[in-house]
């Protein structure tokens, strides 16, 4: 009963009806989220493509095994069906689909990504709003000389 209690209290609810909850102390699946992280600095630096396919194809495979989320602007930049790193070139083009009018991205494998434009211009994603995102810090390095 005494849990119940201090889960209540660290509840606060907010005047634009958001729910805060307080910082974890710890941070679940933290290694994974740092080896991601690595994963996709090597991807972007790369030069060499077949390697850096490779480390995508990587990131998909832990994200999904280790049950982690990656950032929707961190998807964005790859190609799903070949996992290749999405270049923004002459391949951009806008077309109005249904009404919409979308920014289509084409992949050197043909496969298209669609963005709508302009529908809200308000419009955040979930981890684009203050205050959603835990800032990870590395470890301690402060290790004294003598």
């Amino acid at each position: 009963m005494g849990k119940n209690q201090n889960q209540k209290k660290s509840i606060t609810k907010q005047d634009d009806g958001l729910i805060r909850t307080q910082i974890p102390k710890t941070i679940n699946n933290k290694e994974h989220f740092q080896r991601l992280n690595y994963l996709y600095h090597l991807t972007m630096f790369s030069k060499d493509e077949n390697l850096s396919r490779s480390y995508v194809n990587l990131m998909d495979t832990i994200s999904k095994k280790t049950n982690t989320k990656m950032l929707p602007s961190l998807k964005r930049t790859y190609c799903k069906k070949c996992k290749r790193v999405i270049i923004f070139d002459n391949k951009l083009s806008i077309k109005k689909i249904k009404g919409i009018e979308r920014l289509i991205i084409e992949c050197k494998c043909g496969h298209e990504k669609s963005f709508p434009i302009g529908l809200n211009k308000d419009y955040k994603t979930f981890y684009e709003k203050e205050g959603n995102l835990i800032e990870v810090s590395p470890p301690n390095t402060n290790i004294p000389k003598h």
